[in-house]
């Protein structure tokens, strides 16, 4: 998105067709190939948009690549007047990156280059954000480039899938990598079982678990490209304990939050170490 061109940010009512700008975007000129996410939980509504370049520019036919950036920024929809404010910066500086919700509420943001497809500048290091803190740290470095046309999803073990990447037209890259986030090194995970994997927006599902819990995230699969991903979202879902290794779930009830289908359900423990997922289908009446 360069200065003048695209779509410039805000809120779309469905029902109208009417367009609420969000004004506030630092960099705007910078977004091209940019990631943006709804952090978690999705109930606080708030979007981030991460790094991206310039837009693609050509010169007799010559096409010139385009730098990228460290900026980051966050917008809360759920203000009054919602705008976006500079967020804590990345480390590296990244265009055709993918970030991906984890099940601990954190942000992981990996791949992408500080010039376009170009390999030499790819960022290989991981980064997390915290949107409690406000703070990144980087994690595992890649030993495969991600560019333009990759893609990282996050798998039901709370483990992520790097794939793809295409630096040169017509050039495939077809390996892939499984990224484990820091919380797989903390220690035994908590089990959890659901008493049904189906279930209704605001029902009540019981579930079983003996590990003390910080919190239980309702997780929707999703799909990305062009460091797109519009379907991933994490919800919180509140808890109750109701006997030993017993606690009972509440569902949302606005399917706007979480539209029908699949979800992956994870408890996290007080030590912040995600189960692995049970899956839940929620459906209307």
């Amino acid at each position: 998105m360069g200065a003048g061109v695209g779509a410039k940010p805000g809120i779309w009512d469905v029902a109208t067709g009417a367009t609420t700008p969000v004004p506030g975007l630092p960099m705007s000129a910078m977004r091209n190939q940019s990631a943006s996410v709804l952090l978690p939980p999705a109930q606080a509504q708030r979007v981030m948009i991460v790094g991206g370049g310039g837009e693609e520019m050509h010169d007799h036919d010559m096409k010139k690549p385009q730098v990228a950036t460290r900026s980051v920024a966050i917008a809360d929809l759920s203000a009054a007047t919602p705008k976006y404010k500079a967020a804590a910066k990345i480390k590296h500086a990244r265009m055709h990156l993918n970030t991906v919700l984890l099940p601990d509420r954190t942000v992981l943001a990996t791949g992408g280059a500080a010039v376009e497809e170009h390999k030499v500048n790819a960022a290989l290091e991981a980064e997390i954000f915290d949107p409690a803190s406000g703070t990144w740290r980087t994690a595992a470095k890649a030993r495969v480039a991600r560019l333009y046309h990759s893609v990282a999803l996050l798998t039901p073990d709370g483990k992520v899938i790097t794939a793809g990447s295409n630096p040169h037209r017509g050039v495939e890259e077809l390996r892939i990598e499984v990224f484990s986030p820091p919380y797989l090194f903390k220690g035994a995970r908590p089990g959890l079982a659901l008493a049904d994997d189906h279930a209704v927006y605001g029902a009540t599902l019981a579930a079983s678990t003996a590990a003390d819990l910080r919190e239980v995230n309702l997780v929707r699969p999703s799909a990305t490209t062009h460091a797109s991903n519009s379907e991933q979202r994490l919800l919180d879902l509140p808890f109750t304990v109701t006997g030993p290794d017993a606690i009972a779930l509440t569902l949302p009830d606005n399917p706007n939050l979480a539209p029908p289908g699949w979800y992956m359900v994870f408890a996290v423990s007080t030590g912040g170490v995600p189960s692995m997922a049970q899956w839940l289908h929620l459906q209307s009446q």
